[in-house]
């Protein structure tokens, strides 16, 4: 399983402080959170038998790599950080595209991409990492339980297809409109 950071949290800014919730404080005083249901997920793919063999990483690009791996360190999430729940071999945090990262991740690894599952909550991201062969989940507003459980009916997906659905989405008054893989313009 790989993640996209931005789907973990929203926030941002070192140095980052502990709060007792698990979560950290940024410079600002901004709350860098877990998003959605993620917190219960890697709470029982860390612990649970069944989950014993799967390798958690990151895929992640970013402008600041030493602030994502501060915030790894720190959030907390029960027993364990996220440093301690992400495998750090495969994680890959640095300015690059998701098909990078995650050619990368399977190089390290030896494990065929078709084999990994990848959340993310891009559009773009989703759909450039599916032409991969990797099973891909669309997470506008993070992870949740239902659609984790969603995912893992469906691994693997076959090639190109997202799981998740994509909403309409608005733009100013009447102007655009965005739903999956068309865009529709209209001057009403």
């Amino acid at each position: 399983m790989k993640f996209d950071l931005d789907h973990l949290w929203g926030g941002g800014g070192s140095p980052f402080k502990p709060l007792a919730n698990g979560n950290v404080k940024d410079r600002s005083g901004t709350e860098v959170k877990i998003m959605a249901d993620l917190r219960d997920i890697l709470t029982e793919v860390k612990s649970a038998e069944k989950w014993k063999e799967t390798r958690i990483g990151v895929a992640s690009s970013c402008d600041e790599p030493d602030w994502a791996y501060q915030c790894i360190a720190q959030i907390q999430i029960g027993k364990f950080h996220l440093k301690d729940i992400f495998e750090p071999g495969i994680t890959e945090i640095y300015k690059s595209c998701k098909t990078a990262h995650l050619k990368k991740i399977s190089q390290k690894t030896r494990v065929d991409l078709r084999e990994m599952m990848f959340f993310d909550n891009e559009w773009s991201n989703c759909q450039a990492v599916a032409r991969l062969g990797v099973t891909v989940v669309y997470t506008p507003r993070g992870l949740t339980q239902d659609l984790f459980q969603e995912a893992l009916q469906k691994f693997p997906e076959k090639e190109g297809r997202i799981i998740g659905k994509r909403r309409w989405w608005w733009f100013g008054p009447n102007w655009t409109i965005i739903k999956w893989y068309r865009i529709f313009m209209t001057n009403k």
